[in-house]
């Protein structure tokens, strides 16, 4: 699920739209599950943001 969407501005806009096109530099806000969210690929988070990403602290 993709919750928001951040422009390199700092701009962030909630719920983007399915239609709405990438650009260099923008930053998708996901929830999903580990497995789901490692089948849209990336390199995943950084083990700084992986840490404060846990149940624990949500």
């Amino acid at each position: 699920t993709i919750l928001g969407l951040q422009k390199p501005t700092g701009a962030i806009q909630v719920g983007p739209r399915p239609t709405t096109v990438l650009e260099l530099g923008d930053r998708l806000m996901v929830l999903g599950s580990e497995a789901c969210l490692e089948a849209i690929g990336g390199p995943g988070l950084p083990a700084e943001w992986a840490e404060e990403a846990t149940p624990e602290r949500a």
